[in-house]
């Protein structure tokens, strides 16, 4: 996330100094936390030999002896260079600064200390760095980062003489973004394990945060998925990496069961099919939670065939009786697809007002198209909206699940429209940024009737099931 953070003191000038990476105790406070995202990107960038123990229990870069001090243990004394510098924490980049708390806020200090800081302190150069700087860090994703990583905000009353106060940073935590620090991490591991399913995506978890609290951790290799929320928790996915270690969803279902008690809210959602042979039978027990349904894009960006003939038409009378555009979704955007949903959603409760869930579920989404639509960039969305004499009438959203696979994750469209629908469907299949994927997964039913008789009209080519996990009980 920082690898753009502009740096002020020349690489010439750091590699001359004898100062920095090098500490006066073991425990020193000016060595650098380290973040779990930060540790992680260490682990697939170094030798595993080298980063054995290169992170000290208290999270800190561990030391080691050396001259009758301590260097970091990434640091080459031969050549006085970092052998993680690419990858290097957050800490060692933002250095001569640090971050410090002031009533409640993220003050950004300069430590004097510093030969370069002494010598430039005051120069128009400085001064303009404290400007790119202030800019930099106040980016909304970079402050909810530091908000969420509280650690990197450290204490140095101790040596406030050395240290000059620059500017604080804002207060307000930006609507929904604290999680978009966890996308890097939880990236890296979906990349390792084989998907299918929807839910594989940080969109998916990113979407749901207003209705659950998830904690991230890393278990014997695999990256666990926590969500919580006031009834319990449940893992929100299977273990996470190239394969799932049986001891870590024992570790699991061990914590889900302490703060459970029992309640039966221990479950692992979302598991396919090819990962139910990684639960001991003996252990754990399994039921079918529903299907997604995956179609061949080609099929549905062209709707051939007799099969596809009913399609074609309500497609054509859409052509036929309607001024339009397809558009890519803009920012400016947002409202007006607000309001559409409300109306659609409104059609929705009229036609399923004696299904409490599903009503319920119409009301939960409304905040989640509105925070994901918010983020669209952040998560990589790609979106549609078709304007139809001048308004938006429908939009659809969605994301590369992998090479093979495109998800869409949102489609709404104006019901009063006939043919919109399907128009949106197919379009959404010929665009060019999806065209690059053989598939389009479009999710789940709900286990409604109308929606399992929509979906199944379009012929899936590929139902794919979804499992929940349960602890066996005797």
């Amino acid at each position: 996330m920082f690898s753009d953070l502009p740096q002020l003191v020349p690489q010439k000038i750091c590699l001359s100094c004898q100062g920095c990476c090098r500490f006066r105790e073991a425990l020193s406070l000016w060595r650098p936390k380290m973040t779990a995202l930060e540790i992680a990107q260490i682990s697939n960038a170094a030798d595993k030999k080298a980063i054995q123990g290169a992170v000290a229990k208290d999270g800190y870069v561990a030391t080691v002896p050396a001259q009758g001090q301590h260097r970091c243990t990434f640091l080459n004394l031969s050549d006085n260079k970092c052998g993680i510098y690419a990858c290097r924490p957050f800490e060692c980049r933002l250095y001569p600064f640090l971050l410090t708390k002031k009533d409640g806020h993220i003050a950004v200090s300069v430590h004097g200390n510093c030969p370069y800081v002494q010598e430039s302190r005051h120069s128009p150069e400085f001064e303009r760095h404290i400007g790119i700087l202030k800019s930099y860090l106040g980016q909304e994703e970079k402050l909810c980062f530091l908000k969420n990583n509280s650690a990197l905000i450290g204490d140095y009353s101790e040596y406030a003489q050395e240290m000059e106060e620059l500017f604080t940073l804002g207060d307000e935590r930006p609507f929904g973004a604290a999680l978009l620090t966890k996308k890097e991490l939880v990236e890296q591991y979906l990349y390792l394990t084989p998907r299918q399913l929807s839910g594989f995506s940080f969109v998916n978890i990113f979407a749901w945060q207003e209705f659950f609290q998830f904690d991230f951790e890393v278990i014997n290799g695999n990256l666990c998925v926590f969500a919580r929320n006031d009834l319990g928790v449940f893992l929100y996915l299977p273990p996470l990496g190239k394969e799932i270690n049986v001891n870590t969803v024992r570790t699991c279902f061990e914590r889900m069961e302490k703060i459970n008690g029992g309640n039966g809210m221990s479950r692992i959602e979302n598991v396919p099919a090819h990962q139910l042979p990684s639960f001991p039978p003996d252990e754990f027990s399994y039921y079918k939670k529903g299907y997604e349904y995956c179609y061949y894009r080609k099929d549905i960006a062209h709707l051939t065939g007799n099969r596809y003939k009913s399609k074609r038409s309500s497609c054509n009378h859409f052509l036929k009786n309607n001024t339009f555009c397809y558009l890519p979704y803009e920012d400016t955007m947002l409202e007006a697809c607000g309001n559409l949903y409300q109306e659609w959603a409104k059609t929705r409760r009229q036609v399923y007002a004696s299904n409490p869930i599903y009503v319920q579920m119409l009301e939960e989404n409304a905040q989640a198209h509105r925070l994901v639509l918010r983020h669209h960039r952040e998560l990589g969305l790609i979106g549609r909206v078709v304007k139809v004499a001048g308004k938006i009438k429908a939009y659809s959203f969605g994301y590369p699940l992998n090479k093979d696979i495109f998800c869409v994750l949102f489609e709404i469209a104006d019901l009063s429209i006939n043919g919109l629908a399907v128009f949106m469907f197919k379009e959404f299949c010929r665009d060019e940024a999806v065209v690059a994927h053989s598939f389009i997964n479009v999710m789940d039913d709900f286990e409604l009737t109308n929606i399992q008789q929509t979906k199944m009209s379009f012929r899936p080519t590929l139902m794919l099931a979804s499992y929940t996990i349960c602890p066996s009980r005797a």
